[in-house]
């Protein structure tokens, strides 16, 4: 059970997470940073990720893939095992935990929340995990003394970003590659190793 994963992940998620900063471009502009990340709608991002709620925590590998109409999560174990499956459409989602039938629901939120005993702000991530803030959450953003979105909120969520680096194949375009997503229930830590466009 993806709850029962061994502390040994959680060592391996803090240690993998620590990167030197990148040195920000002279002639970086936040305004065409903002435009490239309007476009960046089809990708892959691979990484860590860290839950921690009132009741329980765990530490595990994710994919993440998304598509216009359809976005894939996979959350795996130390030896590539996966745990959970979460496939999101426009009108359902179809939720696989270890060995057992796969449930579909309209609601994802209800449908995360009976079978992990958390939620993922799946839709709002979307945006915030790249950095890009939606229209909801304009007028809570701050900015680093690099010029890059420092953090932004929006209802319950308070989203910070730790680091921005380079990855290949995004030449230029600087993303997170650590960012926690808290509410009063849960935090929720990201380690993006990997960021594909599709």
């Amino acid at each position: 059970m993806i709850k029962q994963l061994t502390i040994l992940c959680l060592i391996l998620f803090i240690s993998g997470c620590a990167q030197k900063p990148q040195p920000v471009p002279e002639d970086f502009d936040y305004r065409q940073q903002l435009t490239r990340l309007e476009k960046l709608q089809h990708w892959e991002i691979k990484g860590r990720i860290s839950i921690t709620t009132t009741e329980d925590a765990f530490s595990a590998s994710f994919k993440w893939s998304r598509l216009v109409d359809y976005q894939r999560i996979d959350i795996t174990g130390m030896l590539g095992q996966t745990y959970v499956t979460l496939e999101i459409t426009p009108d359902k989602a179809m939720l696989s935990v270890d060995d057992r039938e796969p449930v579909i629901a309209t609601d994802l939120d209800q449908l995360m929340w009976s079978q992990l005993g958390f939620t993922l702000p799946i839709e709002l991530l979307t945006d915030w995990v790249k950095a890009y803030p939606t229209t909801s959450t304009l007028d809570s953003v701050r900015i680093n003394v690099d010029g890059f979105i420092q953090s932004m909120s929006f209802q319950e969520w308070q989203v910070d970003y730790k680091r921005y680096r380079d990855f290949p194949g995004l030449t230029g375009l600087q993303l997170p590659s650590r960012t926690t997503v808290t509410n009063n229930r849960e935090t929720i830590k990201l380690a993006i190793k990997t960021w594909n466009p599709l």
